[in-house]
């Protein structure tokens, strides 16, 4: 025997036994704690004839620190439980995982060889495609489609997915050394009422308008009306002033002088509020149109575009329905 970790002379027959015996993980830092007693529960589990819980205490250890020792008591406990696929994928998960000087190579390898005849497999030949096939609940890719997949022996599962068909389920059963041939194919067609639900949700436009934005473009435009509004009385009223006391548009005081000022402030202030206030009013109409049109299916909806037009001088906007 060389180290405490791992290693045993296989000179014996009784060197098979002894050798997972003696397997220990290669414990390092931070989780060699809790996979060193998961690894030791499962000996124990394995020696007391629990299997079940002996494999998932190996697993968890495993998944904590990766060791050849966890993995060949893993492919052993899985062997006792029946499982010759998961344990043959074990031990060559080990003998790869080996170095060449291991001694525990030519145990793996016996094992391997033991178990390789009696796992099962199962091929499944598709038709009528293209499918999306799970087995066992695992998704399975076009490669794997007409090729012997190793399975467990007992009962398997398969589900056959397809564009516009009802999924197909088939069970089988496996024997042990058997290969098993599963003609697969698409199910029925979906119901018409299905078909048109999904077709409905097809047509939904890529982008729907923000009701959020519509609000927040109304707030806008009535903003920048009513700054357009009150900003156009008090100009008026300034205007009124100044043509009263400035005769031929001429003001001799000061006070006129500024009123006249004031008030071409506040016409432009009021034109660029009334423009605002159009564009925003205009937008926000616009959204929640496109808002609700964007509800309805393709094939049956009209909508209105709605186009804000602003220019010297002029603001406004511009409406169009279209039907299809």
């Amino acid at each position: 025997m060389s180290s405490p970790l791992n290693r045993v002379s296989l000179t014996s027959g009784a060197a098979l036994a002894i050798a997972l015996a003696l397997t220990t993980p290669a414990y390092g830092a931070d989780t060699s704690a809790p996979a060193g007693a998961l690894f030791r529960q499962g000996r124990e589990d394995m020696a007391k004839g629990n299997y079940d819980q002996a494999c998932s205490r190996f697993s968890e250890s495993l998944r904590l620190l990766p060791a050849v020792g966890t993995m060949l008591n893993l492919a052993d406990c899985e062997e006792h439980r029946g499982r010759v696929a998961d344990a043959l994928a074990n031990f060559q998960h080990a003998l790869d995982a080996m170095a060449k000087n291991d001694d525990r190579n030519a145990y793996a390898r016996g094992r391997i060889a033991k178990l390789q005849p009696r796992v099962p497999h199962v091929r499944l030949v598709p038709s009528g495609g293209p499918l999306s096939v799970e087995l066992d609940g695992v998704q399975l890719g076009d490669a794997a489609l007409d090729v012997p997949l190793p399975v467990n022996p007992g009962a398997r599962t398969v589900v056959v997915h397809a564009s516009g068909r009802q999924d197909r389920s088939y069970s089988v059963q496996v024997a042990e050394g058997a290969t098993l041939d599963v003609a697969i194919q698409p199910g029925d067609l979906l119901p018409a009422r299905e078909l048109d639900a999904k077709s409905d949700a097809r047509v939904t436009p890529v982008a729907t308008p923000s009701r959020a934005a519509a609000w927040t473009s109304l707030a806008i435009g009535g903003t920048g009306l009513a700054v357009g509004t009150v900003s156009g009385l008090l100009a008026l009223g300034l205007a009124g002033k100044v043509r009263d006391n400035c005769p031929n548009h001429e003001c001799t005081s000061s006070e006129d002088v500024e009123r006249a000022s004031t008030g071409k402030t506040l016409t432009v202030v009021s034109t660029l509020g009334f423009g605002v206030g159009v564009v925003g009013v205009g937008l926000a109409t616009y959204l929640f149109l496109r808002h609700g049109a964007a509800t309805k299916p393709a094939f049956t909806q009209g909508w209105t575009d709605v186009s804000p037009m602003v220019s010297a001088g002029t603001a406004g906007i511009s409406l169009t329905r279209t039907f299809r």
